[in-house]
């Protein structure tokens, strides 16, 4: 039943929602292949399906999105999918220090390394990472004996609340579970 939500994206207005045909009148201007729809999930979401993985990749990759002077961020539809919790799966830079020559000129091999830790989308890679999980340090490339371990290091891994479900702070900061810090 997901399958036809492969290439969905959900986009979260904060404040100011303009109408689902402002939103479709703007993603028009973006010149996007393929054909999209919107649907409105609630006063806050709305329903991103494309059928590009392009135009997929366009949009996630750019996170927020202002439409008529209203922000909108953009998350990874996901069958677990709730409207009152965000998405832990964000896009991540990865790198490799010291990975040796032949293996970073070699777009297979690179992503096949990458895809070891999360799905890649150059020793840098950008991959879908769920944040809930702790970060590789190193990975085994080779087989057997003939292999080394190499290194990984994750750039700017957004801070999750397992509390609220929301980006942006950790549990110590929330103010749903210490509702002593609201100002």
């Amino acid at each position: 039943m997901a399958i036809p939500f492969k290439l969905t994206l959900v986009g979260k207005f904060s404040y100011n929602r303009p109408s689902v045909e402002l939103i479709c009148k703007f993603f028009n201007t973006l010149r996007l292949k393929g054909t999209f729809k919107v649907s409105l999930l609630d006063n806050r979401h709305v329903l991103i399906q494309l059928d590009v993985e392009e135009n997929y990749s366009c949009l996630w990759v750019r996170q927020t999105w202002y439409i008529n002077g209203s922000a909108m961020r953009i998350f990874k539809w996901t069958t677990d999918f709730r409207c009152s919790e965000e998405s832990p799966i964000v896009l991540v830079w990865i790198s490799f220090p010291y990975l040796p020559v032949h293996f970073m000129h070699c777009k297979e091999a690179l992503f096949s390394i990458a895809s070891t830790i999360a799905r890649p989308s150059v020793a840098r890679v950008l991959v879908e990472y769920d944040v809930t999980q702790p970060p590789l340090q190193r990975i085994r490339i080779g087989v057997g004996d003939s292999g080394f371990w190499q290194s990984v290091i994750f750039e700017k891994i957004p801070m999750y609340c397992a509390s609220c479900k929301h980006l942006g702070h950790s549990i110590e900061m929330c103010y749903v579970a210490n509702p002593g810090l609201r100002p």
